[in-house]
């Protein structure tokens, strides 16, 4: 982005999925108007800007699947406005700010009725040209100007998919996504403050320590992912009043005790929970009795066993069995936890969200290797052409639709 950028009345800029690298450009401090800065799916690096707490308009931020590293900054903090933060798929590390309850989450004018100057590019040649005459900016084509945010389209993951919120319905959608990265340390009691958030992914990454009890205040939450960390102790009885949580995922962890079965609990099944031995209860099939519950897997310090990448290939390729000694499967647990975010922070965004029902970095592998490792022209000729040879004709649509997916 050229440093002649000057767009005072910006309100609304989407430059995702570009080849865009190099720090987050501090001219975008000259859009003080800005109401959503999407730039997902680049390769921008460096740290998280501080000064990205000045766009005091700012409802939705999106800075996933880049390079950014280092922590997250305590100023993000002070971007009270945010709705929709998505911070996954980067290299961030350090513990999650506990002043995030600081951040509205929910409670966001309309995106409606404001005069908007819009700039949207989904490619990856940007065209641009500065006038020196008033420091002014013209974009080419690709350059849309809206006169109604009801054309403005966000994208966030939520449920395991990625789901598109155009004009006020961005208002009702709130959500925090810092999955597939390398954070540490504890989940703040203080994010059960976050009272009007409807999705929190917090996946694929190092954290420890036990759920909070504060998320029982989470009352309008939908969607929690706190799959493949190394959270231990048990969970929480008080979430049971979660009556909105359709997706709920717990899997890989250090868990132990009785999986939750009232209100919305008793909806999900084993693939919430697996990969915690210490776990047990009718749902996952497990007996709690005295003398079959596994005693629970002991908390791992993941800095102690940091040896980077070295002696993984056998989490990736499957051919490390699981260990017997429960400090060698917390081990275990880790370093497929690990493997898995090297995979998704390697792959494209839409590639990562198919991947996401796989528990296990092997899993992961093994379904990229039959997507894209096995070319097979000779079958791909007769799945055409049979589906040329294929014809409606009288035929029902749903028995139409049944014969070319049985071809696939």
């Amino acid at each position: 982005m050229p440093s002649c950028f000057n767009a005072s009345s910006l309100r609304f800029l989407f430059l995702q999925k570009n080849s865009l690298n190099g720090s987050i450009p501090n001219v975008l401090l000259r859009s003080p108007n800005l109401v959503a800065l999407d730039l997902m799916d680049n390769s921008f690096s460096g740290n998280i800007p501080s000064w990205i707490s000045q766009l005091s308009e700012l409802r939705v931020l999106l800075l996933g699947g880049n390079e950014l590293h280092g922590s997250i900054p305590n100023q993000l903090c002070e971007s009270r406005n945010v709705s929709i933060m998505d911070l996954s798929s980067n290299l961030l590390s350090g513990s999650i700010p506990s002043c995030f309850n600081n951040i509205s989450f929910g409670n966001n004018i309309s995106f409606r009725m404001m005069g908007v100057d819009y700039f949207y590019f989904m490619i990856n040649d940007i065209e641009v040209n500065c006038a020196l005459s008033d420091a002014t900016i013209f974009l080419y084509l690709p350059c849309v100007n809206w006169d109604s945010s009801e054309y403005v389209e966000v994208e966030f993951a939520m449920k395991y998919r990625y789901n598109s919120y155009r004009g006020d319905i961005i208002n009702l959608m709130a959500g925090i996504d810092l999955s597939c990265n390398e954070l540490s340390g504890r989940i703040p009691q203080e994010m059960g403050d976050l009272h009007g958030i409807r999705s929190l992914n917090l996946s694929n990454n190092y954290l420890t320590g036990s759920i909070p009890v504060s998320f029982s205040n989470l009352r309008n939450l939908e969607s929690l992912d706190l799959g493949n960390n190394s959270l231990n102790g048990e969970i929480p009885n008080e979430l049971v009043v979660l009556t909105f949580l359709e997706t709920f995922n717990v899997s890989y962890n250090n868990f132990s005790g009785r999986v939750l079965d009232k209100g919305q609990f008793e909806t999900f099944d084993e693939n919430s929970y697996k990969g915690n031995p210490g776990l047990c209860g009718p749902l996952i099939h497990r007996s709690c009795s005295t003398d079959e519950t596994p005693p629970p897997s002991p908390s791992i310090d993941v800095e102690e066993e940091d040896e980077g990448g070295k002696g993984l290939l056998n989490v990736l390729d499957g051919s490390l069995k699981e260990p017997t000694d429960d400090k060698e499967k917390a081990k275990m647990r880790v370093n497929n936890a690990r493997v898995i975010t090297w995979i998704l922070n390697s792959v494209e965004k839409d590639i990562a969200v198919s991947l996401r029902p796989f528990s296990t970095a092997n899993e992961n592998w093994v379904h990229l290797q039959k997507l894209y490792c096995q070319p097979n022209h000779a079958r791909l000729f007769e799945i055409e052409y049979e589906i040329a040879r294929i014809n409606q004709d009288d035929k029902d649509v749903w028995t139409f639709y049944s014969e070319e997916s049985e071809l696939i």
